[in-house]
């Protein structure tokens, strides 16, 4: 699995798996049949969370590219302030 997945991708993965970014709980409502359905509030926290994530996906790879380069990430933000 490693060979597909970029250096970016496994530091991502990493950072979302550990808990390092705090998702909001997506509530799922069972309907009659069993189904479970999205209200406005759950289908909300869910595009908040898609945001936050593909925020985050574009940040770790500009790091990580700035990183494979030999500059310092914390220098970088450190410069923009």
């Amino acid at each position: 699995m490693k060979d597909c997945l970029s250096t970016d991708d496994l530091y991502f993965l990493s950072l979302v798996m550990s808990g390092a970014v705090e998702l909001e709980k997506i509530e799922v409502d069972k309907s009659d049949r069993g189904v479970g359905i999205l209200y406005v509030p759950a289908r909300r926290a869910l595009a908040r969370n898609l945001m936050l994530l593909s925020d985050l996906r574009r940040e770790v790879a500009r790091q990580v590219e700035q990183l494979e380069s030999g500059k310092d990430p914390l220098a970088q933000i450190d410069a923009e302030q």
